[in-house]
This record gives structure tokens, C-alpha cells and sequence, in this order.
């Protein structure tokens, strides 16, 4: 039969210390990527007269159909397609 070890786990004031940090930084990494796509889907207007970005109060898709229909952004993304496929066969020989 075999022996069963029992484990109490306390919580430490480390883990505490170490817990809030790791949270904090995660707050403080994942806001800017939050607040850009907010930001995104909200209007001109209400970017402007909003000082906290939270949620948007309406969603507005017109800034992803403008970036669309502009043929800069097509550029962008033929550059960067063609400079990775050179990246892969140079990395690759």
C-alpha cells in the first residue's frame, strides 16, 4: 500500500508580494493593447470626450472600413509578406 504524503499549503507573505506584482504587471501589459482596441471601435467623437478608455458605448466600424478601403494599408501588407518570404528561404538555406 502506498503511503499518501499530505501536503498542507499556507500562503506565504511571498506569494502574496510575488501575486500582486505578477498581476500588476499583467494589467500594465494587456491596458495598452485593450485601450488601442477600444479605442478602434469607437468614434471620433466619443474618443475624444472619453478620458478613460473602457468600453465603448457604441460600436463603430467605420474606422476598420476606412482602413480597408485604403490602398496604403495593402502596401503595408505586400512589403511585409514579401520581406518575411525572403526572411524564410534565407533563414531556411
Amino acid at each position: 500500500m502506498r503511503n499518501k504524503v499530505t501536503v498542507k499549503k499556507r500562503i506565504d507573505v511571498v506569494d502574496v508580494i510575488v501575486f500582486l506584482f505578477l498581476t500588476i504587471f499583467a494589467v500594465l501589459i494587456v491596458y495598452p493593447f485593450y485601450t488601442a482596441f477600444a479605442t478602434s471601435l469607437m468614434s471620433r467623437q466619443e474618443m475624444i470626450n472619453t478620458r478613460i478608455i473602457t468600453v465603448p458605448k457604441q460600436l463603430c466600424w467605420d474606422n476598420y472600413a476606412y482602413m480597408l478601403s485604403t490602398p496604403v494599408i495593402w502596401t503595408g501588407y505586400q512589403s511585409t509578406l514579401i520581406i518575411t518570404a525572403i526572411g524564410l528561404v534565407y533563414g531556411m538555406s
